[in-house]
């Protein structure tokens, strides 16, 4: 009799410890991956982000500086560029000169999908009056470039490339009375430069 109590009580043991590890692995959910200024290096004209797995190059004859908000992203900009800095150190928009470059690592596994979505959210906060979408492929990898114009910012384009749970997003800001067509130029050899691992 006290054998069978024994192996009941063992039984319910277990069925209650297998009941609190399930609870605990079902609602253990790591904590997210975080980014930071840290995670860049800049040097000899090369941004990397070891972190990322993500490098590109800056390209000849603009400036290269991390910004700390965002969890962490670099801001690229041209010569001609009337670099009015806000407070959080980032270059006043709408440009009215030159080429600037904002980019940065999200860590999230969006789908494409996800990623429009993400976007307009994005054109929204903006106070977007124009946008639109294109598939494209940087890099060997599909992506999502965003189109978009406000007044707060000016013509935006922005490429979103997805790789392994993380997204490295560029954001081409275009000058109102500058010459947009060299922007676009550079930009686009600009990600030819990026690499994803």
């Amino acid at each position: 009799m006290i054998k069978n109590k024994r192996i009941i009580v063992s039984t319910i043991f277990a069925i209650i410890l297998l009941i609190l590890g399930l609870f605990w692995l079902a609602n253990n959910k790591s904590a997210p991956v975080q980014g930071s200024s840290e995670d860049y290096r800049i040097a000899d004209g090369k941004v990397t982000n070891s972190k990322a797995g993500v490098s590109y190059n800056v390209p000849q004859g603009w400036t290269a500086e991390k910004l700390d908000y965002d969890q962490g992203s670099i801001m690229l900009y041209s010569s001609e560029t009337d670099a009015k800095k806000t407070e959080s150190g980032g270059i006043q928009l709408p440009l009215e000169n030159g080429c600037l470059i904002n980019t940065g690592i999200i860590y999230e596994d969006y789908s494409i999908e996800d990623m429009k979505i993400e976007a307009l959210y994005l054109g929204d906060s903006m106070g977007a009056s124009t946008s639109s979408f294109d598939s494209l492929v940087t890099g060997g990898i599909p992506s999502l470039k965003y189109a978009f114009e406000s007044q707060k910012t000016g013509k935006v384009n922005v490429v979103y490339i997805p790789k392994d749970g993380r997204i490295a997003s560029f954001a081409l800001y275009l000058p109102t009375s500058g010459d947009q067509t060299k922007c676009l130029e550079d930009f686009g050899n600009f990600l030819g430069t990026v690499s994803i691992k």
